[in-house]
This record gives structure tokens, sequence and C-alpha cells, in this order.
């Protein structure tokens, strides 16, 4: 039995990206939280003891749902697209 390995070739232009739903990269808020999540994943490698390591988890666990909810917002997902994402992701 042979096996033949598919190669794609896209090329994406720019003229197809100009309707496409693109966030706004340059959003405040999503910027804030990103750095947050970034801060705070960089002390958790550092946690010394179980209850900082925790407390900072629980931190970012917050700060990752204020991402997604930020996110969610910048392309108009709704409640009923938001459950069918949350739903998939576990």
């Amino acid at each position: 039995m042979v096996i033949l390995d598919a190669v794609f070739d896209y090329e994406i232009k720019p003229v197809y990206l100009r309707s496409a739903p693109l966030a706004d990269a340059n959003d405040p808020e999503l910027n804030s939280l990103v750095g947050e999540m970034i801060r705070l994943a960089a002390k958790l490698s550092s946690a010394r003891s179980p209850h900082d390591h925790a407390a900072l988890q629980r931190q970012m666990d917050t700060t990752d749902h204020g991402i997604d909810a930020r996110v969610y917002h910048l392309y108009c997902i709704g409640d009923k697209d938001i459950a069918l994402i949350e739903g998939s992701a576990r």
C-alpha cells in the first residue's frame, strides 16, 4: 500500500484578507490583558511555595477568562457561539 503525502501550497493575498473578520491587534484592553498574562507566567515559573503557585494560577485563570471575553467582544461572538466554543475546548 502506498501512502502519498499531499503537499498544499497556498498563497494568501491581501485582497482576501481585507474582508476577513480580523480583530484590532492594537486594542488597548486586550494588549493589557496579554501583557498581564505574560507577567504572571514569568512569576509562576519562579513561585517558591505551593500557595504562591496556586495564587498565581488563579490570577492567570482570571486573566485568561478576561482575554477570552475581550476576544469574543472584538469578534462580536454571541452567547450561543461562546457556549459552543467553550464546550469544544473541554
